[in-house]
């Protein structure tokens, strides 16, 4: 870089900030001109502006017309609005792009009588529209159809229809028809069916003749409006023979504005009239694709027609023939080959086969499957080649793209079964294209297409297989994420295959996926959290066996080992799911000794915050019963919590869990809610959960105790009946024959999610303590007692250096009873705020374990990343 006199460019740029900086500061005379005097009303205020303002202060009062107008309407009439009529003659952009809204906004405004706009200012608006400044003139045709919506038709008629009449001649400029055609459009959305036909009719019909082709194509763009103003009965004679002889103008632009005009009258046309269009449409597709044309040309109309391919097929599919619907599907076909000439090379033309094994190679683990022959019948056939291969590199692309786009549709629209093996080579071609949007639209329609197969969607498990293994590309995972739970079971409900291999490979593509995320996207938080809440369906596609050793592991490291709050919250709704329909008794039991042993009685306070979530997901998800019989207690111990942002969520759920409570049946766990009530108040002395609590008492107080009334039962109660009915049943059809492998050890018998080996190598026994409270193993609601081959362990929280030292069960109860009685309730030992425990209450709860471990120190663990806290509901 050359210097000057030992100048570099720094010095230049300060000089040339500080000169520009001086020319911002005004002096004492600019600003003198800029203020007002205070005690001038607002009109009188506006007045001064516009005689002796600035260009700043025209557009403030231009803005605040229709405050103006509201008030002060008479004043402002005789004052304001000539002097704005005056400014606007300075053809300012800035000043007429905000009158144009303004004025808009006062023709639609109910406050502001709607003769004000139709007296004064539409006056305004017709001069500007035949502005010769071409800017000025758009800017106010753009917003002039929104103007007219409450101007009466003899208004119209009287001063915007002759001004249309007279911009539309063939001696004014090209310019002045454009705006002319503009005006029309926006005058049919108002007028009547029979003023149009007198009045309009004539010019319309002499602009679509017009010999500029953008006037023909502007007019031919606004055809759909007037068609839907005139009706059905005049559109089929009037507009469609205007629209069928622009489709067969020379140039593109006016072929592509009338076939759109043709898409959007459709629906008022009748089958005579489909019926004349169907062969200029049939002639429009062949031509764009065989065709040796000018290349502009040709390139122009297989854009247009690759764009709107799918619309122009459900047209007038009611009326193709047999070989005219193979004709459209073969064009389709070709559409989707373009730019591909190395897929049709290979494997001596069998394209289908190329585009499965190029799914094979675009897979992360090489591992996809290739499909048998018999699932696409033109396995043997030779594609015959595409005349035009001298398509630009970007052009083909857009093609396929667009086919992409249309793959949903044709498959919607050819639903006979002889038409789905052509489309499921298309499918695969584009599945397997280079391009990552192509790939990516495919993966958004791929639950559409699974819809419309039915029994046949199993034939898209490789193309769900490939999508979801293509770890380098996220935005095509992605966008399958928002439907891939019915993707999944329309997938897997038609699984003909005996041995499984079709749902174990989108098993293992979803267990990938998962990996991948942990590895690769770890910042792609959002799609995590979407792609764990569709794992929600896992039920109804795989096995419980499959579920509990494959997916669990997996979810359980995620729900304490994920940075991301909103990931582990989608986490435990998920696990909530998997556990609510799990069919294995003994595979839900140590579920729930996980999320107890794990959560509950963490010293990691963010894992006891993540419990209370649980517990909200566990009341929504199952029954009464089962919350009051295995979540209510554990959740009655974190009272005594030395961490208060965990009192503070606690007081959040209390209102609900009394919501559960049914008298007198339920009487032990309300003493239980009441006591630990008491011990809030009594106890607590942080500010934010005494102010918490106290909300929560009001709230409690509002809050009615059921008590077991058929007359009374209320629309949630029935649900809650029918939620308790599916619990019994998943436990009566218990399907050990399906699960296999259940009655061995589990493969998660030597797994810890947080610690569960020791340096040795060998795996510590669970404390069996956290599930003893279940009181009956015949119920599905109250799971059995832990058996010898526990799969979740991890690290003792009791001292099992002896039977003499060895931690009592939490509660002492007989099987056959099912109800909580007052002297089997535990009593967790109270905790001053300090941090220090004291003993037991009572000689009677020496012998019993306390509801919530001491933790090692008064230092709380907070193990990665810190939970976000609502300053509303907890506290820092």
């Amino acid at each position: 870089m050359m210097e000057f006199g030992g100048l570099g460019e720094d010095f230049f740029e300060e000089q040339k900030s500080e000169k520009n900086y001086r020319k911002k500061v005004k002096t004492q005379e600019e600003l003198d001109k800029l203020t007002v005097d205070e005690n001038l009303n607002e009109i009188e205020k506006a007045i001064y502006i516009l005689n002796s303002g600035q260009q700043l202060q025209y557009v403030s009062v231009v803005r605040n017309l229709p405050i103006l107008l509201q008030y002060w309407p008479d004043r402002c009439y005789q004052t304001i609005v000539p002097k704005i009529k005056q400014l606007l003659n300075r053809n300012d952009e800035d000043l007429h792009t905000t009158a144009s809204e303004t004025f808009s906004l006062i023709a639609n405004d109910p406050n502001i009588p709607h003769t004000a706009f139709s007296t004064h200012l539409i006056k305004i608006v017709v001069i500007h529209l035949k502005n010769k400044d071409q800017t000025v003139a758009r800017i106010w045709s753009a917003s002039f159809a929104e103007m007219l919506t409450r101007v009466p038709d003899d208004v119209i008629r009287d001063l915007v229809v002759p001004v249309a009449s007279v911009m539309g001649q063939l001696s004014n400029p090209t310019s002045s028809r454009l705006q002319c055609c503009k005006i029309i459009g926006a005058i049919c959305r108002k007028y009547a069916a029979v003023s149009i036909k007198k009045e309009l009719l004539p010019k319309i019909k002499l602009l679509c003749q017009d010999v500029d082709q953008d006037v023909r194509a502007c007019m031919c763009s606004h055809l759909h409006t007037i068609a839907k103003a005139m009706g059905p009965a005049d559109t089929g004679h009037l507009i469609l023979e205007e629209i069928y002889e622009l489709a067969t103008d020379e140039e593109h632009q006016v072929v592509e504005a009338a076939w759109d005009a043709f898409l959007a009258i459709t629906p008022l046309l009748d089958k005579e009239n489909l019926k004349m269009m169907k062969p200029l449409l049939m002639d429009y597709c062949k031509q764009a694709m065989y065709l040796e044309d000018t290349q502009t040309m040709l390139d122009s109309s297989l854009l247009d027609v690759s764009c709107k391919f799918g619309k122009f097929c459900a047209s007038v599919i009611d009326l193709l023939t047999p070989d005219e619907r193979t004709t459209m599907v073969d064009i389709y076909h070709r559409t989707c080959l373009l730019g591909r000439q190395k897929l049709m090379k290979k494997n001596n033309g069998n394209v289908a086969l190329a585009a499965q094994e190029k799914l094979a190679d675009m897979c992360s683990d090489k591992s996809a499957k290739i499909l048998p022959a018999s699932v696409t019948t033109l396995a043997g056939k030779r594609i015959p080649p595409i005349l035009n291969q001298t398509l630009k590199k970007d052009d083909s692309l857009e093609c396929r793209r667009y086919s992409a786009f249309n793959l949903p549709a044709m498959f919607d629209i050819f639903r006979e079964n002889k038409y789905s093996p052509k489309l499921l080579e298309c499918s695969l071609i584009l599945a397997s294209d280079d391009d990552v949007i192509v790939r990516k639209r495919v993966a958004a329609g791929l639950h559409e297409i699974a819809r419309i197969l039915g029994p046949q969607a199993y034939s898209l498990r490789i193309h769900l297989d490939s999508i979801l293994r293509q770890s380098e590309s996220h935005p095509i995972v992605r966008g399958c994420l928002d439907h891939l739970s019915e993707t999944l079971i329309q997938i897997a409900q038609y699984d003909n295959d005996s041995k499984g291999t079709g749902v174990n490979d989108i098993v293992i593509s979803l267990l990938t996926v998962l990996t991948t995320f942990e590895t690769k996207w770890e910042l792609m938080w959002r799609s995590l959290e979407k792609f764990i809440l569709q794992l929600r369906v896992l039920p109804e596609i795989i096995t419980s066996e499959q579920i509990y050793s494959k997916f669990l592991p997996c979810l359980f490291k995620m729900l304490t080992k994920n940075p991301y709050l909103p990931v582990r919250q989608a986490v435990a709704q998920t696990i909530c799911y998997l556990f609510r329909y799990n069919k294995r008794t003994e595979q839900r039991r140590e579920i729930l000794d996980v999320i107890v042993q794990d959560l509950c009685r963490s010293k990691s306070y963010r894992d006891r915050l993540l419990f209370l979530d649980f517990c909200e997901y566990i009341i929504d998800i199952f029954s009464r019963r089962f919350f009051k019989q295995n979540i209510f207690v554990h959740v009655m111990s974190l009272v005594d919590d030395k961490v208060a942002n965990i009192r503070l969520c606690l007081c959040r759920i209390l209102p609900s869990m009394k919501r559960l409570l049914v008298l007198p049946n339920d009487r032990i766990l309300h003493s239980q809610l009441e006591e630990g009530v008491r011990k809030f108040l009594s106890s607590e002395n942080d500010r934010d959960v005494s102010r918490a609590i106290r909300a929560t008492i009001f709230e409690l107080d509002r809050t009615v105790l059921k008590r077991p009334s058929l007359a009374s039962m209320t629309p949630a109660d029935h649900e809650d009946e029918r939620k308790q009915a599916e619990e019994g049943m998943l436990t009566a059809r218990e399907d050990k024959s399906h699960d296999i492998g259940g009655k061995g050890p589990s493969s998660l018998s030597a797994m810890a999610f947080r610690g569960g080996a020791n340096k040795s190598g060998k795996v510590k026994k669970r404390n069996n303590s956290a599930t003893s409270f279940l009181p009956d193993s015949n119920s599905w609601s109250t799971l059995p007692s832990p058996g010898s081959n526990p799969s979740f362990t991890r690290k003792s929280t009791a001292n099992r250096s002896g039977d003499n030292n060895k931690k009592p069960p939490l509660i002492n109860k007989k099987p056959e009873d099912h109800s909580f009685s007052s002297t089997n309730a535990p009593r967790a030992s109270t905790t001053d705020r300090a941090g220090a425990r004291t003993g037991p209450t009572s000689g009677a709860s020496q012998n019993r374990g306390t509801g919530l471990k001491p933790p090692a120190s008064e230092t709380e663990t907070n193990s990665g990343r810190s939970r976000p806290i609502n300053s509303k509901s907890r506290k820092k």
